[in-house]
């Protein structure tokens, strides 16, 4: 084992990713970094190989010969928890509407006759 530090791009090599997920995984806090640039405007990121196998054996999803939940839940139930209904469209479209409805002008023979004024009833 190396006790040296690893440049941004030897860690993503040996973790076998890019540099740029590398970099988010710093800034999501899940891999510890040394930084030996100018203080907190620009880093220099360096990585000790012990913190890098830190995180893969953290990040393992094989635990106890079983496949480890990544998600931290029990198991299944089996029961839901959903309150689902079907719906009956049929119905909602046999269902008596409020009356006859008239025609739109769009869908009229001759659209703009009730436009007209009509003459008076005796």
């Amino acid at each position: 084992m190396s006790t040296g530090l690893l440049t941004v791009d030897a860690a993503a090599e040996y973790l076998a990713i890019s540099p740029k997920h590398l970099l988010k995984l710093v800034r999501d806090g899940k891999i510890q970094f040394v930084s030996i640039g100018l203080g907190k405007k620009r880093f220099a990121y360096r990585f000790r190989q012990s913190d890098l196998d830190t995180f893969i054996q953290g990040s393992s999803t094989w635990q106890n010969g079983k496949v480890a939940s990544s998600k931290g839940r029990g198991a299944r139930s089996g029961t839901t928890i959903s309150a689902c209904g079907v719906i009956d469209f049929r119905a909602a479209l046999e269902r008596p509407t409020g009356g006859k409805r008239e025609k739109s002008c769009a869908t009229r023979k001759r659209p703009h006759l009730h436009l007209l004024p009509q003459p008076p009833r005796p």
